[in-house]
């Protein structure tokens, strides 16, 4: 995969650490951090300089996955005395 051979298989990819949040899902990254915020699309900003968070649409539906896989591991079994994911 790191050599370009095969392909990565997932498609949302998603994690949390502390109060810093991000979720990539397809070419689309929203993140909620400290360091900064924004939602970009790595297809056409792979520097992620110009945030799309002004697009409502993709942003809630970001958002909105990012909180179905917070519950997931929430409810999941329990990794020992660490919540990041």
């Amino acid at each position: 995969m790191l050599t370009g051979e095969t392909d990565l298989e997932r498609n949302e990819m998603y994690w949390e650490f502390r109060d810093d949040f991000a979720s990539r899902v397809g070419d689309i990254k929203w993140v909620n951090s400290k360091r900064g915020n924004g939602l970009f699309d790595l297809s056409e900003d792979t520097g992620e300089k110009n945030d799309l968070s002004g697009n409502e649409k993709d942003l809630n539906r970001i958002k909105e996955k990012f909180l179905q896989w917070q519950r997931e591991m929430i409810n999941a079994e329990p990794r020992g005395p660490f919540k990041d994911y």
